[in-house]
């Protein structure tokens, strides 16, 4: 496999004070002249003040004026040839006559807790969902003991909206008002793909998506 190269461009303002920008230039140059597979480097401060001295004044720059297509495309254009090519879905979906490659198409796993039912660790989620829950339960006790005392307690007056303890949904307020208790499943958790290419780690429990 040969090594890759990569193009490392360093850019800066100039002001008035002059001072060490000539010694912080040297030291860049020298931090990069140390890393592995250098190739050189170049300056394109003397062209672009070459460029602007010849033009003598802006008005005289060679300005394209962009007209945008049909789309709205002003600098990359799109190219009309993906009009030809077969759609990955239709419009409507099961239409068994569309010439597509797929007759039906889903949004995937929704969840209304990306933040909480989704990591890169799984240690992060068990810790995440595991403190969700707790709380949960804690809040579903203690509206059973408060509705003791008034039977007529709203469980939108009563619910803690604090979302660094928990994320609710309709569904789960709904289980709270109708006692469900929730427990951590270490068996319910995914590979996932997450929006669209990210390797992650899914909480797939149904009642906390």
């Amino acid at each position: 496999m040969k090594t890759p190269y990569y193009a490392v461009i360093f850019t800066s303002t100039r002001t008035e004070i002059e001072e060490e920008y000539s010694e912080m230039a040297s030291k860049m140059e020298d931090l990069a002249r140390q890393q592995e597979g250098f190739l050189g480097v170049e300056s394109a401060r003397s062209d672009k003040l070459k460029l602007f001295k010849n033009f003598r004044s802006i008005s005289n720059l060679p300005f394209v004026e962009l007209q945008p297509n049909k789309e709205g495309d002003w600098i990359n254009e799109r190219n009309e040839s993906f009009d030809s090519f077969i759609p990955l879905a239709p419009e409507k979906k099961f239409d068994l006559k569309t010439q597509t490659f797929f007759n039906t198409y889903a949004i995937g796993v929704a969840t209304n807790r990306d933040a909480w039912v989704y990591n890169f660790s799984k240690n992060e989620i068990e810790k995440n969902m595991q403190q969700m829950i707790t709380f949960y339960n804690q809040q579903r006790e203690d509206y059973l003991i408060a509705i003791k005392s008034n039977s007529k307690l709203d469980i939108e007056d009563f619910i803690d909206i604090n979302p660094l303890q928990i994320s609710w949904t309709r569904a789960l307020k709904n289980n709270v008002k109708n006692q469900i208790i929730h427990k951590y499943k270490k068996s319910e958790l995914r590979t996932s793909i997450y929006r669209p290419f990210a390797k992650q780690n899914l909480y797939f429990d149904i009642p906390l998506i």
